[in-house]
Parts: structure tokens; C-alpha cells; sequence
């Protein structure tokens, strides 16, 4: 809760600035930054980790289970519209946490 009010405090600090920001608003601009790209980087590691592992073993569970048709139609789900919900939420965040232009927004920079 104090990190929250401590990023507010900063962003209406910052904001209020329209000539040469002062330092603190510079390294809060920095560290809005590096947040920002540190989530890209653990995004495309997330789509990694979706396309290569977990698709693989949805499809080896759905190997070894039973050939019910309940079974076959959980698969079914599971490998089509689970992953590719989990694939266009990564997609969605990846566009939409670009650093420069998300900490632009929040007026950090």
C-alpha cells in the first residue's frame, strides 16, 4: 500500500513538470521503464514456456488418457481454446506494456 501511494505521489510530482524534470522524476522514469521491460521479457518467456511445455503436455495427457468421449472432448478444449486463451492474453499484455509508451502514458517520462 505505501509502494502504491509512493507511485501515485510521484506520478502527480512528475506530471506537474513541463520543463526540465528533476532527478527523482528521471529515476522514477527509469525505473517505470525497466518494470515495464522486465514484464516483456517474463511475457515472451510465459509464450515460451505456452507453445513449447504446455502444449506438449496437454497432448501427452490426452495420449495416456482414456478414449472416452468426455475425455476426447476436454482434450479437445484444453489444447484449443485453453492455450489459445492463454496465447492471446500473453499477446494482449505484450502490446500493451510497452515501456516507452505505457510509462509516456502515466506521465513518468
Amino acid at each position: 500500500m505505501k509502494l502504491l501511494f509512493l507511485l501515485c505521489a510521484f506520478l502527480v510530482i512528475c506530471s506537474g513538470q513541463t520543463i526540465q524534470p528533476p532527478s527523482n522524476c528521471k529515476v522514477f522514469c527509469h525505473l517505470c521503464q525497466e518494470g515495464f521491460g522486465f514484464m516483456q521479457k517474463n511475457i515472451a518467456l510465459l509464450e515460451s514456456i505456452t507453445q513449447n511445455q504446455l502444449r506438449g503436455f496437454i497432448d501427452h495427457l490426452c495420449e495416456i488418457a482414456p478414449s472416452i468421449d468426455i475425455v476426447k472432448l476436454v482434450c479437445d478444449v484444453a489444447k484449443n481454446d485453453f492455450v489459445e486463451g492463454i496465447d492471446k492474453f500473453l499477446e494482449f499484455l505484450k502490446q500493451n506494456t510497452d515501456p516507452l509508451t505505457v510509462c509516456h502514458q502515466l506521465s513518468a517520462c
